[in-house]
């Protein structure tokens, strides 16, 4: 009987081809398993298969996973209820305004401004008590991020004993593409001549850096929300909010729904404090004619709102 890390450590080679685990014998035995091309999870007392044109469910203590035709990310549907993801940039930094460097006091120092501070405010009002008190939340470790989800809580009322309702995670791995301790301009060429997306900036990383972290992150995430179910059973999680920064949420969503990388060069990043709403298309289509938006990006399963785009660029 192996240990689930061996398993997906050993999984991750496999390319889900009438694959069956080995320790389907254990009824309570669990294989994860990931891919570029799928995020699956199944109890190991079934048997399955798994090609890039299938859809599956799976059902195990309520939670309902299910694998989308297309291939993108699988996260559970707690009580068959259908999943909604709000990501939200931080407000404007001193950064942003030039008040101070990252090179000169480090990037994950840098807090919000006044303005910045006022923005996360009205975020708040716009995510809601209901969804803050009701959702997983996960924030980026760095100081904007930090004080933005701060000025959020008490935008809404959620002060004190009310604060200790929210089910908050900090992680790193939301953290900012590190930009590396040189200067950006010098490094444009390079960069036109790389592409954006690939591009490792001196010292620091590249978006495709990021896109393999937050792929990670992405796989703990599910996880999570499966436990909460599990330990909760009588409250239905089936929201999550991630207080993160711009080119992380556009890595984000890029991972979640597998889109391009055309698709992420045509993203313009998140204004300061925006919301960006990946819901469920059961939910977008419930809404009344008038009430629905435009996605920037939909799926078969999932649609992506407050994502504005452009013509795709060489540089971004």
């Amino acid at each position: 009987h192996q240990r689930p890390t061996a398993l997906l450590a050993r999984a991750s080679r496999i390319r889900y081809a009438n694959v069956t685990s080995s320790t389907h014998q254990h009824q309570h035995s669990t294989c994860f398993c990931t891919s570029p091309l799928f995020s699956l999870r199944t109890t190991t007392s079934q048997r399955w298969t798994a090609t890039p044109t299938q859809a599956r469910s799976y059902t195990q203590h309520n939670t309902t996973l299910t694998e989308s035709e297309e291939g993108d990310v699988l996260l559970p549907t707690p009580f068959g209820k259908p999943l909604t993801i709000k990501l939200v940039r931080h407000g404007q930094s001193k950064a942003n305004t030039a008040e101070v460097s990252p090179h000169a006091v480090g990037d994950a120092n840098i807090g919000l401004s006044d303005l910045g501070k006022r923005q996360a405010a009205v975020a708040g009002q716009l995510v809601g008590a209901d969804f803050l008190t009701n959702s997983l939340v996960f924030c980026s470790p760095y100081r904007r991020t930090r004080e933005t989800l701060e000025e959020m809580l008490n935008a809404v009322g959620m002060v004190g004993d009310l604060r200790r309702q929210v089910s908050f995670y900090e992680d790193p791995r939301l953290r900012e593409v590190e930009l590396g301790y040189r200067e950006i301009e010098p490094q444009s060429e390079r960069r036109r001549t790389h592409g954006w997306f690939y591009y490792r900036f001196e010292g620091g990383e590249s978006p495709a850096d990021c896109y393999d972290r937050t792929s990670n992150f992405l796989e703990s995430m599910m996880r999570q929300l499966e436990r909460k179910n599990a330990q909760m059973p009588k409250k239905s999680w089936d929201k999550i909010l991630v207080i993160s920064h711009g080119l992380t949420i556009r890595c984000f969503v890029t991972r979640f729904l597998h889109l391009s990388v055309s698709d992420f060069n045509s993203m313009c990043n998140p204004n300061n404090a925006d919301v960006i709403t990946i819901r469920h298309k059961s939910l977008t289509d419930a809404l009344p004619e008038n009430e629905q938006e435009v996605a920037a990006f939909e799926t078969k399963r999932w649609a992506v709102h407050g994502l504005k785009l452009r013509p795709p660029s060489p540089l971004y």
